[in-house]
């Protein structure tokens, strides 16, 4: 795919699996290539990472509130001046990453003629975005926006800390 001329790189990506589901020989390998092709597109930032490589994050037995972990990791090194020692390991040494957008490794982008800044801009006033079900009212927590913020970070280290009472599949 040719890059785009535009470029976006004020927001990221992430993607959390293991190597089974998201090398590029992984179970969903296609989904990876659609969001690679995606970020080329418009030049946005593209990772895929294991939530246990966030050293912080290893004491999670229940991988969702692992992934809750690592992107309060994430979005804590990204509002500091100073690029934390894990960032830098993973190859997360970015910098004016204003959104992460934290995405299930089965999901796909569908609208792929609008930038993430078309979503990212219609929620400036929020620090997170989440959205309902529409069958049945249910808050999904696997999709989801967080703008890179204090209170963001604070709102992931406060859902973190509720791993005992969650469930395992939205927290």
């Amino acid at each position: 795919m040719e890059a785009s001329t535009q470029h976006d790189d004020s927001h990221l990506v992430v993607v959390f699996g293991d190597e089974k589901f998201i090398s590029k020989q992984g179970d969903y390998r296609l989904n990876r290539l659609f969001w690679e092709c995606y970020g080329s597109k418009w030049g946005v930032l593209t990772r895929f990472l294991n939530p246990y490589d966030f050293n912080e994050c290893r004491h999670h037995s229940n991988w969702f509130m692992s992934r809750v972990c690592a992107m309060a990791v994430l979005v804590e090194g990204l509002n500091q001046s100073h690029v934390p020692a894990t960032l830098k390991r993973l190859d997360l040494d970015l910098k004016g990453i204003r959104w992460v957008i934290h995405l299930d490794v089965d999901t796909i982008p569908t609208a792929l003629s609008l930038p993430l800044s078309a979503f990212t801009n219609a929620w400036a006033k929020h620090d997170l975005v989440f959205y309902e079900r529409f069958h049945n009212g249910e808050i999904m927590a696997g999709n989801y926006g967080v703008r890179v913020t204090q209170t963001a970070a604070h709102f992931l280290r406060g859902w973190e800390s509720q791993a005992q009472q969650s469930s395992f599949s939205n927290g």
